[in-house]
């Protein structure tokens, strides 16, 4: 694509975009989690305090699996993160994880009810506009 983009432009010289390695991108890999999506979960307890110690949490469309990780952090030993996403995603590093690979719409839980559901989802798109509206 060149003379195409200006100059300058990520995608540019290489001919594809390049992964944007930031703050949060570099914290996350400090801190070891999978995402720097974290911190928006993050940002979001720290001002309404969704997650509490004990607490059961079901993380929908939990891949890759920071949102779980940071949920297993504040909850503690004594809570439970459910995640469930289509992708398989293993934490086995976090004894109050468990993870299921499966279609959110399809779940059932047989045990105790959960005090938090957190969804960071989003529809999966084909690129053709007409599709993807219809579809989301």
């Amino acid at each position: 694509m060149k003379g195409i983009l200006p100059p300058g432009h990520p995608a540019g010289e290489r001919g594809g975009m390049r992964k944007v390695h930031d703050h949060y991108f570099q914290r996350a890999k400090r801190e070891h989690y999978r995402a720097r999506s974290v911190y928006k979960l993050e940002a979001i307890d720290r001002k309404f305090s969704i997650l509490r110690r004990g607490a059961r949490v079901l993380d929908l469309g939990c891949a890759p699996g920071s949102w779980s990780q940071y949920a297993a952090r504040i909850v503690g030993e004594k809570g439970l993160v459910v995640g469930i996403d289509r992708q398989g995603v293993a934490l086995p590093e976090l004894a109050n994880v468990r993870m299921i690979e499966g279609d959110v719409a399809a779940f059932t839980w047989e045990g105790e009810p959960f005090h938090v559901v957190l969804s960071d989802l989003a529809p999966a798109t084909t690129g053709v506009k007409h599709t993807d509206h219809h579809r989301s």
